[in-house]
């Protein structure tokens, strides 16, 4: 009976100490430059070959992120509306794969409300944390504008920007194009809540 009544305990402890309806994934994506060096000798043939991954400068992180997030700033190589800088929500990403357009992404969505993207007004920060941009535009609300009540959001994508507060479908202007999809967990907004959501893009290399 001791025996049990210590199990039980336990349980009961672990249960405690366990944070409870809370879900992190971490799938720790790679994204790297290479170069591939090739020696032959004189008759064509391969005697040694190496493959070395580079160091991406803090400059050419800057210039990447520059060029392709909005970030309200000048001597962009493109206009700012133009650039990625909103997120739009959905409930059709499941079905999303690698080769989806703002088109096709949009066409998997049937939530309710005029608006499902949201700009980041401020511009996406690429100087909090050298090597890297954040998109985190305003909450969205089951408000019948973003999405009705009660509507299931599956998954983002990250959409040009436009340069609107909210608007509809990531595929709006013959521009637009779709950076990338996360196929989050399922949340269902009720009546009076909110969900907010920040996108990192990530190009800091091992050293920063």
């Amino acid at each position: 009976m001791l025996k049990i009544v210590g199990i039980s305990s336990l349980a009961l402890l672990l249960l405690l100490v366990v944070p409870i309806q809370y879900e992190t994934q971490d799938t720790n994506p790679k994204m790297y430059g290479y170069a591939t060096m090739i020696l032959r000798d004189a008759a064509g043939n391969e005697i040694f070959s190496q493959v070395i991954h580079n160091q991406l400068q803090d400059d050419g992180e800057t210039m990447l992120l520059n060029q392709t997030f909005n970030d309200n700033s000048a001597g962009d190589q493109t206009t700012d509306n133009l650039q990625i800088g909103a997120i739009c929500i959905t409930n059709g990403v499941g079905s999303v794969n690698e080769t989806a357009t703002a088109t096709t992404f949009n066409a998997t969505n049937s939530l309710g409300g005029n608006n499902n993207c949201k700009f980041d007004t401020t511009g996406a920060d690429i100087t909090a944390t050298q090597g890297t941009a954040i998109v985190a535009p305003p909450a969205f609300a089951s408000d019948g504008i973003n999405v009705n009540n009660g509507q299931l959001i599956r998954g983002i994508g990250i959409c040009t920007a436009g340069g609107a507060a909210d608007y509809g479908d990531c595929n709006r202007a013959s521009f637009s194009k779709l950076f990338a999809v996360v196929n989050t967990s399922d949340v269902t907004l009720n009546t009076g809540e909110t969900v907010t959501i920040t996108y990192t893009f990530d190009l800091r290399s091992t050293t920063t």
